[in-house]
C-alpha cells in the first residue's frame, strides 16, 4: 500500500542507520573486515534495543548472533573485471576505490529454527518477537560509495528516509 507497517519500520531504521554510521567513517586505511565487524556491531546493538536479542554485546559477538540475521557479506568492491580474484577489499581502502555499504537483516526460517535448536543460541532470542516476524522476509539497504583522498562520496542517490520511500511510493500508487 505503500506505507511502512509498525514491524517494517522498526527493522528498516536499525538497518539505515548501521549504514548511515558505517558511511560516515569511510576514508582510505579502514580495513574491510574492521568496517564488517562494526556493521555486526550496530545491527546487534538495533536487535537488542528493538528486542529481538538479549544479553552482553560481547556474548553476541563471541556466539556469533549476528549470523542468523545477517548471513551475507557487508558490501563488495565495485567495477570488477572477470579476472578478479576477490569481491572484498583485502587490503586497507584506497582512494579511487568503489565499495558497496549493503548491511541487512533478514528473518530466515532456516537460520531461525537452526538456532533455536542449538542451546548457546537459543538463549539470546527473544522466541515470542522472531515468531511474529515469521513471514517478514528481510531488509538490505545498498549504496556505492567512492573512496576519496580525504573520505568518501556516495554516488547513488536513492530515497532512503522511510518518508521519502513513502512520499515516492504514493506518487506511484495514486
Amino acid at each position: 500500500n505503500g506505507k511502512f507497517s509498525e514491524n517494517q519500520k522498526q527493522v528498516y531504521n536499525v538497518v539505515l542507520n548501521c549504514q548511515k554510521k558505517l558511511i560516515q567513517t569511510l576514508k582510505p586505511g579502514i580495513v574491510w573486515a574492521d568496517l564488517t565487524k562494526q556493521a555486526h556491531l550496530y545491527l546487534l546493538e538495533g536487535l537488542l534495543e528493538t528486542g529481538f536479542i538479549q544479553g552482553s554485546i560481547e556474548d553476541l559477538i563471541k556466539d556469533r548472533i549476528i549470523h542468523i540475521f545477517m548471513p551475507h557479506g557487508l558490501g563488495h568492491l565495485v567495477g570488477l573485471d572477470v579476472h578478479d580474484t576477490t569481491i572484498y577489499p583485502s587490503g586497507p581502502l584506497e582512494p579511487g576505490m568503489i565499495v558497496t555499504i549493503e548491511p541487512g537483516i533478514y528473518f530466515n526460517n532456516s537460520l531461525i529454527d537452526a538456532a533455536l535448536n542449538t542451546p548457546n543460541k537459543v538463549q539470546y532470542l527473544n522466541v515470542e518477537k522472531l515468531n511474529q516476524f515469521r513471514n517478514f522476509g528481510g531488509v538490505r539497504i545498498e549504496d556505492d560509495v567512492e573512496i576519496t583522498a580525504d573520505g568518501y562520496c556516495v554516488i547513488t542517490d536513492p530515497p532512503k528516509e522511510i518518508e521519502e520511500i513513502e512520499k515516492l511510493m504514493a506518487s506511484v500508487v495514486n
